[in-house]
């Protein structure tokens, strides 16, 4: 009697929980939705005039976006392709409500000197799924990267479109940072793990050798910036012990390079390959998103996530025993750098 009492409890818990993902689900959906209103009325009512004309040309870009990201229908993958959508235009009017601040070094200084506190405040201990985890990493670490770029940009440049657009970037981040903080958090199980740290870096090591072979191949190409982009920020992460951000930066990087390799090689994906989707949605956050450019993305990139990507998120989660660390020779490189470039 006691076991069937306790089955039955089991069994409801479990139908309780399914129901409460499902709400999750539905007010995540909902919240995408209102974002994506939100974003293309902050998109119009910008004042162009205040704009450079090269920056405001941007916004088209942006405006183009919206078709794509309303037509997309996993949650996770439509909240990823709004990422950019939103750190962009949040940028333009910043740049627009600060427009005078690059007009001189100065102003500039003043203005960042003004925005300092929030990006030296505390981290918080964010928690939910591994996607949300992630891209709060990421956007917290680029926000505070592109900050500190910004005025010393500003001089090397100049303090509009080298340090203004550079501070904008850093508020983009932020504000998707926040953004993605209160979003639900029972889309996803609560014990979402992210990858093995030692997995990780062997990762980022293998994924280097691997771009520069691809390189090698192309010297004058430009095929491989978008990997080498990616892992440099991988390393970032990495380094301030952010593991969540840089799990996703290589499943990123390992993408960017896939697809380049595609585009080179168009033979090496099968044109009329139809990859196979899972028959039940994963309700992991990043098998999610990998799911869901499987089903929705274009061939052959959907193609590239099945074969190749899936396969390389699933090698990070296996833990690894930390190589044995060898001290290289004392050597002092200056590399001056845009950052992700």
């Amino acid at each position: 009697m006691c076991k069937r009492l306790a089955l039955i409890a089991l069994t409801m818990l479990a139908l309780a929980s399914c129901r409460t993902r499902e709400k999750a689900v539905e007010e995540l959906q909902a919240r995408l939705t209102s974002e994506t209103s939100r974003l293309e009325a902050r998109l119009r009512a910008i004042d162009k005039s205040k704009l450079p004309e090269d920056i405001a040309g941007l916004g088209q870009g942006y405006q183009d976006s919206f078709a794509r990201i309303r037509g997309t229908k996993s949650p996770m993958l439509r909240l990823y392709r709004m990422r950019d959508t939103f750190i962009g235009i949040e940028n333009l009017a910043f740049f627009a409500e600060n427009r005078k601040a690059g007009d001189d070094m100065a102003s500039l200084q003043a203005l960042v000197a003004n925005r300092k506190p929030a990006y030296v405040a505390k981290p918080e201990k964010d928690e939910g799924p591994l996607l949300y985890r992630a891209l709060i990493e990421q956007a917290a670490n680029r926000g505070r990267v592109l900050y500190t770029a910004s005025a010393p940009y500003g001089k090397i440049s100049d303090p509009m479109w080298g340090g203004l657009y550079y501070l904008g970037d850093a508020e983009g981040n932020l504000k998707f940072r926040d953004f993605v903080r209160s979003l639900p958090k029972d889309v996803s199980p609560d014990d979402e793990a992210g990858g093995d740290r030692n997995r990780l870096t062997a990762a980022a090591d293998q994924l280097g050798s691997d771009t520069l072979a691809f390189f090698e191949k192309d010297p004058t190409g430009r095929g491989a910036i978008p990997a080498s982009a990616k892992l440099k920020e991988v390393r970032e992460l990495l380094a301030a012990k952010l593991d969540d951000g840089a799990t996703l930066a290589l499943v990123e990087a390992k993408l960017a390079l896939e697809r380049k390799k595609a585009e080179a090689d168009p033979g090496s994906v099968h044109e009329g390959a139809k990859p196979q989707a899972q028959a039940k949605d994963p309700e992991e956050s990043v098998p999610a998103l990998l799911q869901a450019y499987v089903k929705e993305g274009p061939p052959p990139v959907n193609a590239v996530v099945a074969r190749d990507v899936v396969p390389f998120y699933a090698s990070l989660l296996q833990p690894l025993a930390a190589a044995k660390v060898v001290a290289p020779a004392a050597v002092t490189v200056t590399l001056v750098r845009w950052p992700y470039t």
